[in-house]
């Protein structure tokens, strides 16, 4: 059982969280839960951006149409009605 959370996790700002923290929450969350998943990666240093992904089980279609459920959920959790 995991005795230590992040203060990200307790203040919903990932910002306050590293890329590596974040994987490893993602990991813990796998065995049974989920069964396909993406990973969105950004780089914006210098002030370019270079984006990139992996995928697990999914199709290209199943990636567009969670990232636009997913547009929605952010949204609402941001206080903008959808």
């Amino acid at each position: 059982m995991k005795k230590v959370s992040y203060l990200s996790e307790r203040l919903n700002d990932g910002t306050l969280q590293t890329p590596r923290q974040m994987l490893d929450a993602a990991i813990e969350s796998l065995p049974g839960h989920y069964n396909k998943a993406v990973l969105v990666l950004l780089n914006d240093d210098e002030g370019e951006y270079d984006v990139g992904f992996y995928q697990s089980g999914m199709r290209m279609s199943e990636i567009l149409a969670l990232l636009r459920v997913s547009d929605q959920i952010f949204l609402s959790e941001m206080g903008y009605g959808v």
